[in-house]
């Protein structure tokens, strides 16, 4: 079973470390890093699992929640 999570108040107290720390633990692979901007990470399991996946790390940015979210449901 899946979770969806879209609760603002929940999204916005995930920390990136806690994201990245999950990414690691589970084969992804970080690529790139803008300080304090976005992680970027890259998962290629299979030839057709070529995945790549944003996280925020400002979590003051507005859009912070969405992007938490949007990556949950990539995963």
């Amino acid at each position: 079973m899946k979770a969806n999570v879209s609760d603002v108040k929940v999204l916005k107290h995930l920390q990136p470390d806690a994201v990245e720390a999950y990414l690691q633990a589970t084969g992804w692979e970080m690529k790139n890093r803008i300080t304090d901007k976005v992680s970027i990470w890259k998962r290629d399991t299979f030839a057709e699992d070529r995945l790549k996946i944003q996280v925020p790390l400002d979590m003051e940015f507005d859009d912070y929640p969405w992007r938490i979210s949007e990556l949950l449901n990539l995963l």
